[in-house]
C-alpha cells in the first residue's frame, strides 16, 4: 500500500483523509495491521490508489505471479487476519459484485 500511495505522491495525511481514518490507522495498514479496516474503508482506499480490490488484498503479487494457487493462497492468509464481520462483509460483496 505504501509503494503505490508514495507512487501516487500522497501523503499519509492526505491519503488518510481521503479515506477518513487516521494516519496511525493508515500506517498501520501499510504494515499489515488490516484487523480494523472497514470494507467501506478498504474500497476507498482501492479506489485512491487506483489499484484493484484484488491488489490491495495480494499486493504485487497478485500481478508478478500468475501463479493462481500462490495468490488464492495469501488471499487466504490475509482474510484469516480480518475479524468475522469484515470477512462475511466482504464475501457479502464479492458475491454481489460477481453476479
Amino acid at each position: 500500500m505504501r509503494k503505490a500511495r508514495e507512487e501516487r505522491e500522497i501523503s499519509l495525511r492526505e491519503m488518510a483523509e481521503k479515506v477518513g481514518v487516521s494516519e496511525a490507522a493508515l500506517e498501520g495498514w501499510e504494515s499489515g495491521d488490516i484487523a480494523s479496516l472497514q470494507l467501506g474503508q478498504f474500497l476507498r482506499l482501492a479506489d485512491e490508489l487506483e489499484r484493484p480490490v484484488e491488489w490491495l488484498l495480494c499486493g504485487d503479487a497478485w500481478e508478478r505471479t500468475g501463479d493462481v494457487e500462490a495468490e488464492v493462497a495469501e488471499f487466504v492468509r490475509l482474510l484469516e487476519k480480518l475479524s468475522p464481520n469484515i470477512r462475511e462483509s466482504l464475501r457479502r460483496f464479492i458475491e454481489v459484485t460477481v453476479r
